[in-house]
């Protein structure tokens, strides 16, 4: 749970798992997070950031030949990619919800038109999707708060 940019990502078979589990426990000395694997994730994820209800960006993430992280940072490609309206119907109602909280930045990874994160502390990847859109995005964001 402490570790980021898909450090620590492993893909394992059903029948092997319970093991491994215990074994990360020891070696990461604290919790772990077991899901399934998504195949959706081999024709790669979406990363879309708000700001202020907007969307300022999207871009599709997709890993490396014979690899099945979508992270960056682990060597995925990127480029700007439109999100899909059953997307937005769903990021939307919950980035309004946030700004009620005073959340304004938010990023969602998205699979298959599902959401699997929403970022808050960290919702990154704006070098990269201003690097896709072929614009500072940081300008953007400037440009909204005054």
């Amino acid at each position: 749970m402490d570790l980021y940019s898909g450090l620590g990502v492993e893909k394992l078979t059903f029948n092997h798992w319970e093991k491994r589990f215990e074994e990360k426990v020891v070696e990461l000395q604290g919790p772990v997070i077991v899901q399934p694997f998504v195949e959706a994730v081999m024709k790669g994820e979406i990363r879309s950031v708000y700001f202020k209800g907007v969307e300022i960006g999207t871009i599709l993430k997709t890993p490396k030949d014979g690899e099945f992280l979508s992270n960056i940072a682990q060597g995925a490609s990127f480029w700007a990619e439109p999100l899909s309206d059953l997307a937005k119907s769903r990021t939307e109602p919950i980035v309004k919800e946030l700004m009620q909280y005073g959340v304004d930045w938010v990023a969602f990874d998205i699979l298959a038109d599902a959401i699997s994160e929403v970022n808050i502390t960290c919702p990154g990847l704006l070098v990269e999707v201003s690097y896709a859109y072929q614009k500072n995005l940081a300008d953007v964001v400037i440009d909204m708060m005054i």
